[in-house]
């Protein structure tokens, strides 16, 4: 019998699928409107899986979508519930409360329940689609939860649209049955002073980093906390050990591949999950269900079970928790008439790590200034706030060494 019979999927019911449903939107939203600091008016805040079950919110008079905001919208949500496989994506358009999208979800899901889909950002800032066998997350959310079956209650700080976030904020807590909390209208300290003994913290590393840098915080007793995303920075282990947190798990893991291995010290290495098995060439990773599972990152083994992680080979890095591509920015600043050359890298460390620019302008005797004026709202227009340069120099050539070959700056 498949894992994924009703008797089995607890979160497919609308109060679950409001959360995914609310960040997807917010998500959608931010990438149309790029310069609006607020798309979603507080959407995520109005819904989470203690809302009443007779919640509801008129997206249209929230929102004030657009015809082409809502095609967008509803078709990233009849693409990832497979909505379009029953007739049931026109339903978003004719009926635009987010209550009547929730019931569409979980109709949908009862007809078909094999499949997912999530997106993740590519270099070029195209989503690519990953489609998972609900049976695969089944299957990682029942080891989640036999890691994490004296939990009381869950604190999300992440979003539940993306593959994480649906494991830990959605599929955890929805089969251990216990409550989610939804913290990120609360800054990252606020949320470490009102845990509770048992509560497992579900976030980043940049928010951990951010939670932990108030010395004067302690967590109740018992707390555990989940991080993913990027690699956590040791220093960050250590802050939140200082003000009490019993554990940390970190995950490894992707949106093609969802998990992948995990941790419980800044100095172990990754331990792959159980149903992972490692192709000869150690540069695949295999399980029955599923395409091969390729590296997006170095792997270094240190034996046939464990690997260490060392930096991206597409190219990405990690900025406030989000993959971005220094050479897309590239892209965008030489789509500006003005700008005739670009280099973009990143600068810092850890979680305190940003992209910078250096732009050679179309005309020699232009302005820097004026251009760097220029070149802020239009990068906002184009990018997410994690993509944007927090600096941009201007110079007549790209800083190179003695050598010809480029050079910091």
């Amino acid at each position: 019998m498949s894992l994924t019979t009703n008797m089995f999927a607890p979160w497919w019911r609308p109060r679950w699928v409001l959360p995914v449903l609310a960040d997807l939107i917010t998500y959608e939203l931010r990438r149309l409107r790029p310069a609006d600091p607020a798309p979603d008016f507080g959407l995520p805040s109005l819904v989470d899986s203690d809302t009443p079950d007779d919640v509801d919110v008129d997206l249209d008079a929230l929102l004030g979508l657009d015809s082409i905001e809502l095609v967008d919208i509803a078709t990233a949500a009849c693409v990832r519930f497979g909505l379009h496989r029953h007739d049931l994506d026109r339903r978003l358009l004719a009926e635009r409360r987010l209550r009547v999208w929730a019931e569409t979800v979980v109709e949908a899901r009862r007809h078909d329940d094999c499949d997912i889909t999530f997106f993740t950002s590519g270099s070029t800032g195209q989503p690519k689609r990953c489609a998972h066998p609900m049976d695969a997350l089944v299957r990682e959310s029942m080891h989640w939860a036999s890691q994490f079956r004296d939990r009381r209650r869950i604190l999300r700080a992440v979003p539940s649209h993306h593959i994480y976030g649906f494991l830990f904020a959605l599929m955890l807590p929805a089969r251990l049955g216990i409550p989610v909390l939804d913290v990120r209208d609360a800054l990252p300290p606020g949320v470490l002073a009102r845990t509770e003994p048992g509560d497992l913290l579900i976030g980043h590393p940049c928010f951990f980093a951010f939670a932990a840098g108030d010395s004067d915080v302690r967590v109740a007793d018992d707390v555990v906390a989940v991080t993913s995303t990027g690699q956590c920075p040791a220093f960050v282990w250590d802050a939140l050990a200082d003000v009490g947190v019993a554990r940390m798990l970190e995950v490894y893991g992707s949106s093609e591949c969802a998990g992948i291995g995990s941790r419980w010290a800044a100095s172990d290495p990754f331990a792959l999950l159980p149903w992972w098995v490692v192709e000869p060439g150690r540069e695949r990773l295999l399980r029955a269900d599923a395409e091969a599972c390729i590296a997006a990152d170095r792997w270094e083994w240190v034996d046939g079970r464990r690997f260490r992680v060392h930096g991206r080979l597409d190219g990405a890095v990690q900025v406030a928790g989000e993959n971005v591509f220094p050479g897309r920015v590239r892209d965008v600043l030489l789509g500006h008439p003005e700008v005739a050359d670009a280099a973009v890298r990143p600068t810092g460390s850890g979680v305190s790590l940003r992209l910078k620019a250096f732009v050679v302008p179309a005309q020699p005797d232009a302005d820097p200034a004026a251009l760097r004026l220029d070149l802020v709202p239009w990068l906002a227009e184009r990018l997410r706030p994690a993509e944007r340069p927090r600096r941009i120099d201007i110079g007549p050539v790209l800083p190179q060494t003695p050598a010809g070959k480029p050079a910091d700056w």
